[in-house]
């Protein structure tokens, strides 16, 4: 998106890649510098205040839209505080829930979340930019099932529910008024991989030959029916990861295979969206065949790289207040007072 000629904005949390592979050194030209903090998700501000990081998040994306509402812009916004845990979550926010227990502290991070976007609308409205905007809201894994989450009708989620379905089907919204279609559902197979093929379309570019995203806007609009993919593949396999989160899995149809300890199952999710009884046995030829099309595909990808294990998880985040723009003149979360920048 940068090279197709948008200014890049990060916010948010950015816990992927080595410690090299931060934001400001993945093609973002703008990045909200993660704010000191008193609890985890209770940020200080310089006057000694405090104030909830979603909502400074918030703030942010209005800054970011105001400062660029004359150029072609990409903002990524990764909320960190509807992370668990989520009992730092403001009061006046589980309020406005009606839920109960561990929940209501979710919900109120949820319903913090949705005004932070909100002043993200209104600052498009400010300036006429919302039929010229198009927004992909989605959760990057499944619900915290120690918070009370839940996955319906499927099973799973963070935790002990990583190896289901739960874990890795997630709502999605959608939204480019005047260009596709309000109130529409579209329950296609597709992946956030598709995010970056219906980028790259918006902005008239192709999209980089490792990347097998296909363009969303033809089934969103529906124009195109069916899955956007035949099948999707899973396949974490790293040995320095924890346990629970290794997973080789398939979606064809409405089938999904899952290798577990015991060799592998089958589950029909159209009947079965639970996962309860495991149909490997009564549709061999299904498991086969499926097995095949994943080894296959698996053996085309390189070993698992470990390196990000070597400076701890994630790439650098600036530290402090206001925008980040230059790597060099950064100081990085967690960095200790004698480690020179790079």
């Amino acid at each position: 998106m940068r090279d197709a000629g948008y200014v890049t904005g990060m916010i948010g949390k950015w816990d992927i890649g080595s410690r090299e592979q931060g934001p400001l050194d993945r093609g973002f030209m703008e990045v909200a510098r993660s704010a000191p903090s008193k609890k985890p998700f209770i940020c200080l501000r310089p006057d000694g205040s405090e104030v909830f990081r979603t909502d400074l998040d918030g703030d942010y994306m209005a800054e970011f839209v105001e400062r660029n509402k004359d150029k072609p812009f990409f903002l990524y916004f990764s909320p960190n505080a509807i992370h668990s845990p989520s009992g730092d979550t403001p009061a006046r926010y589980q309020n406005r829930s009606s839920a109960r227990g561990k929940r209501k502290a979710l919900a109120g991070a949820l319903i913090a979340v949705d005004d932070a976007v909100g002043k993200l609308l209104a600052m498009l409205e400010k300036h006429n930019l919302g039929k010229d905007t198009i927004i992909f809201l989605t959760g990057d894994n499944g619900p915290n099932l120690g918070e009370q989450g839940s996955a319906e009708p499927y099973r799973g989620g963070k935790g002990k529910g990583t190896q289901l379905e739960g874990w890795v089907h997630t709502p999605t919204l959608v939204s480019w008024p005047g260009r596709i279609p309000a109130g529409k559902t579209y329950d296609g197979l597709m992946c956030t991989m598709d995010f970056y093929g219906t980028a790259a379309a918006v902005a008239g570019k192709p999209l980089p030959k490792r990347c097998e995203g296909k363009n969303l806007l033809p089934y969103l609009r529906g124009e195109t029916t069916g899955d956007a993919h035949e099948e999707l593949y899973w396949h974490n396999v790293d040995p320095q990861d924890a346990p629970r989160r290794n997973l080789r899995a398939m979606r064809w149809k409405q089938w999904r295979l899952i290798k577990y300890p015991d060799g592998w199952r089958l589950f029909d999710l159209k009947a079965d969206p639970k996962e309860i009884r495991d149909l490997a046995k009564v549709h061999p030829d299904v498991t086969a065949s499926m097995r095949r099309r994943h080894d296959a595909w698996a053996a085309e990808l390189p070993p698992p790289d470990t390196s990000w294990q070597k400076d701890g998880r994630g790439g650098r985040m600036p530290e402090g207040w206001g925008w980040a723009t230059d790597a060099k003149e950064e100081k990085w979360k967690g960095q200790k007072n004698t480690e020179r920048r790079k």
